[in-house]
């Protein structure tokens, strides 16, 4: 004669109609149907009132589940599109190409075959289109978050030099092709006049060269050591700035109470001239 199911053998028959049921609904085509799930609640032992239980009880929770990811990614698109506008607008990338170009320079006068560093000069746009790509890790509040950043700006970056590798060479670099892919911690006050970003480890980063002789010859082994060395002067800005639990803050213009004009103003506009004309002066001697 046939045993009589214990508890033990009920609560797994139950569970193996119920998995059967969700594999169902999620469209998993290796496993049977709901319908095959009903015919067999007899060999399951379980009655039809409990497998159409657990199924409401499915559909009900990836109905949350659904609900729960578009909300997760209403939030991603306005973050996105915060991060666009706050920290990638024309005043933003304006501070960015002042850092940049320091840092440029200082990468290549650093290296004994540069003698003399002419101008860096740096096309940063605001796109929206190239708003960086971001998942939501961890959410506490606007002051402490965690994302997932992917990011690959249009921008990139003219450098003018000259210097000797057996001969004199005066050469254009170009650098472009910029990826960055990290996970980043965000932080921001109430009014988004303070911004702090710190990515979690060192993130993947990405950049190419492209080098163009104007009068001399540049070996190819040089210009490897070049890319080398400014992508190197990156990481190193990162490892010390940028990676936790160091982190950057910045001060939207945009979000800042109203004041006068700050010496830092002043410096700036007297930086910007002098760059321009270092790039006029470089354009009539080329």
């Amino acid at each position: 004669a046939p045993s009589t199911p214990t508890s033990q053998d009920r609560y797994t028959d139950i569970s193996a109609c119920s998995h059967t049921a969700f594999a169902s609904a999620n469209g998993d085509a290796s496993l049977p149907s709901c319908s095959s799930a009903h015919s067999s609640y007899s060999a399951c032992g379980t009655s039809p009132l409990e497998v159409s239980t657990l199924l409401k009880q499915i559909e009900s929770l990836t109905e949350q589940l659904t609900a729960a990811h578009a909300k997760i990614g209403m939030w991603e698109q306005c973050m996105q599109q915060l991060l666009n506008c706050v920290m990638l607008s024309p005043d933003m990338n304006d501070m960015y190409k002042d850092e940049c170009s320091a840092l440029i320079q200082q990468a290549l006068s650093s290296l004994e075959q540069i003698e003399q560093v002419h101008y860096a000069e740096c096309s940063f746009p605001s796109i929206p289109a190239e708003a960086p790509r971001i998942h939501l890790e961890r959410w506490q509040s606007l002051a402490e978050s965690e994302w997932t950043l992917r990011w690959a700006p249009s921008w990139s970056m003219q450098v003018s030099f000259e210097g000797v590798q057996f001969v004199h060479f005066k050469c254009l670099l170009r650098i472009y092709d910029f990826k960055v892919m990290g996970r980043l911690r965000l932080r921001a006050s109430g009014d988004l006049s303070e911004i702090s970003l710190s990515f979690l480890e060192l993130p993947r980063f990405r950049l190419k060269t492209e080098c163009s002789v104007s009068w001399g010859s540049v070996p190819l082994p040089l210009q490897a050591f070049l890319e080398s060395a400014i992508h190197q002067e990156f990481r190193r800005w990162l490892t010390e700035y940028m990676v936790a639990p160091k982190e950057v803050v910045l001060n939207p213009p945009g979000f800042q109470p109203k004041q006068g004009l700050t010496d830092e103003d002043v410096e700036k506009a007297k930086r910007a001239v002098e760059l321009a004309r270092q790039l006029s002066l470089a354009h009539e001697q080329s």
